[in-house]
């Protein structure tokens, strides 16, 4: 069962990540076969989401112990039925990830590492931003910049945010791993956040959590 690893942060947030290689059917035997988790494949068409959603959900068994489901806000925010726990949920390619924080919003997102972030940055890079990337490791910090935007805007949880006017991201000093900050202005009152963020083999991954 290829659990990958979980994170546990100092501020309570907890990420937890899976590799996808079961099939539908190894990873319904897995969960016990719920009748949920049926209704949910014969929901999805496309059978890549159909598997990366069945490994959030064996992510949230694998930490709670048993299956626990999702729900969805009229914004499409996902949340957990019957538990105040936030939640946040992102999938690229062979990974799936989650991330869990007792009270406070909390956004994750994996991005995949190839050229498409690269061909859209003037949508979500501003000037700024656009200066701080690096000549090496270009690639890899673009995708850091489009990562922490993507966990921001689910930590924020509502429309109409513009990535570059309202989310606002400080610089990635070492792209492997490390902590940066940045701030959202869809209001007048600029809230915080702390980027947990890793380069892996192949993706990327952020995690935004409010600071104050």
């Amino acid at each position: 069962m290829p659990f990958y690893e979980q994170t546990d942060l100092p501020s309570g947030t907890t990420i937890l990540l899976w590799h996808i290689t079961e099939t539908e059917q190894e990873f319904m035997k897995l969960g016990g076969n719920p009748l949920a988790w049926q209704l949910l494949l014969m929901s999805q068409p496309n059978a890549k989401r159909r598997r990366a959603l069945l490994a959030v959900r064996m992510l949230l068994k694998t930490y709670f112990g048993k299956v626990t489901e999702i729900k969805y806000s009229d914004a499409g925010v996902p949340m957990l039925a019957g538990n105040a726990m936030q939640l946040s949920v992102s999938h690229t390619g062979d990974w799936a990830a989650i991330a869990l924080h007792p009270t406070r919003k909390i956004g994750i997102d994996i991005e995949t590492i190839g050229n498409k972030v690269e061909r859209v940055a003037h949508k979500f890079l501003s000037e700024e931003e656009a200066e701080h990337i690096p000549k090496t490791s270009g690639n890899i910090v673009m995708h850091l910049y489009w990562c922490a935007k993507e966990a921001l805007y689910k930590a924020i949880g509502k429309t109409g945010v513009d990535f570059i006017q309202h989310l606002h991201v400080d610089t990635f000093d070492t792209p492997a791993k490390g902590t940066t900050t940045a701030c959202e202005k869809t209001t007048s009152d600029t809230q915080p956040y702390r980027l947990q963020y890793r380069t892996y083999d192949d993706f990327v991954l952020v995690c935004a959590e409010p600071i104050g």
